[in-house]
């Protein structure tokens, strides 16, 4: 979970949107979005506030929620898809999202011809990082297909264009020379190693 910016009005990218009620109030009349994914939003809320990201106590989760609440009033509305068209348009400048529906908004403002740019930003605090896993269901008819086809996706050239396609990273560093240039070397989609210490991990349920 990275935040990201995009101001048409001067035509580069705005700061990063915090939960933070004075900083959000500046950018209430350009328009803020933030994911409708409670999960995610307040582990970002507690690493800002200084606190454990994965804490379930009541203390930690009230503190949160109050903070939650008093920047409420600055956000333009909580959706998880309506967000990346609105930033290629401009019609929001900020929004909280994933890194490869940034990519997908970035694109759609360039192919438009319009002035808005999209960029994505690390925050100072941190952000929340994930990873999309491919498992194969316990006694499962065609496993070994099920590996061929796992074993496919991890082939450098394949997970090369899925990368350059959809603007997520992969974790198969053979496929780095066919990444496309612009993604390998920004560094909010592959985030160099001295970097790495700001991301923190969702918690996953064993249920």
């Amino acid at each position: 979970m990275i935040r990201h910016a995009a101001d048409r009005r001067r035509g580069k990218a705005a700061s990063p949107t915090r939960p933070d009620p004075g900083y959000a109030a500046k950018l209430k009349a350009c328009g803020i979005a933030f994911l409708d994914a409670p999960t995610e939003i307040f582990p970002i809320t507690l690493n800002y506030l200084k606190l454990d990201p994965h804490a379930l106590n009541e203390e930690s989760l009230k503190q949160a929620r109050d903070l939650l609440l008093t920047v409420r009033p600055n956000i333009k509305y909580f959706q998880s898809a309506r967000w990346v068209q609105d930033l290629a348009n401009g019609d929001i400048c900020v929004a909280v999202g994933y890194s490869g529906a940034i990519n997908m908004a970035k694109e759609l403002a360039r192919s438009s011809g319009t002035e808005v740019k999209v960029e994505m930003m690390l925050p100072d605090e941190g952000a929340l990082a994930s990873s999309d896993d491919m498992v194969i269901p316990k006694g499962a008819s065609n496993e070994a297909n099920a590996y061929r086809f796992i074993d496919y996706i991890r082939r450098p050239d394949v997970i090369a264009k899925i990368s350059n396609n959809v603007g997520y990273p992969n974790a198969i560093g053979a496929s780095a020379p066919l990444i496309d240039k612009e993604k390998l070397t920004n560094e909010t989609l592959f985030i160099p190693e001295n970097k790495r210490g700001k991301l923190f991990f969702p918690i996953i349920s064993e249920n």
